[in-house]
């Protein structure tokens, strides 16, 4: 399934293709419509991060996945102002539930280990890891 993504940065339009979650045709054509752009913007990343949060606590997974890859992806190509830390961590605790809700531990785990490579004192995503990984090695 593949949808094409609009988002403004002032009234610059950044158009990209959001398939089958972390394809290397999706990272190269998000890559490819910041690039254009030149910069980012802090508000586009903000309002990025609130609607990954957002579709995670509607329920709708596999959208906030997306949505949270597509809020790390911007900051990684922000260059000179990447996010804190933290704010890397949280996004990348939050991705791990929503992976561990839809059943694909691996990157579950993928996920909650990043955060605490980020913020290595963040006892929420040490409890989620654990039990991420309990599941994984459960018959």
């Amino acid at each position: 399934m593949a949808w094409i993504r609009r988002l403004f940065c002032g009234r610059v339009p950044l158009d990209f293709r959001v398939g089958s979650l972390g394809g290397p045709d999706d990272g190269e054509t998000l890559d490819r419509a910041l690039r254009r752009l030149g910069r980012i913007d802090p508000i586009l990343f903000e309002a990025q991060r609130n609607l990954a949060n957002v579709l995670f606590y509607l329920q709708r997974y596999e959208e906030a996945v997306i949505e949270f890859r597509t809020m790390l992806a911007m900051d990684t190509l922000a260059g000179s102002r990447p996010t804190l830390a933290a704010t890397r961590a949280d996004a990348f605790y939050q991705m791990g539930m929503a992976l561990m809700r839809l059943d694909r531990l691996d990157e579950s785990v993928q996920a909650l280990t990043d955060a605490l490579k980020l913020r290595p004192e963040y006892p929420e995503a040490k409890k989620a890891l654990e039990d991420a990984q309990l599941i994984q090695t459960s018959p």
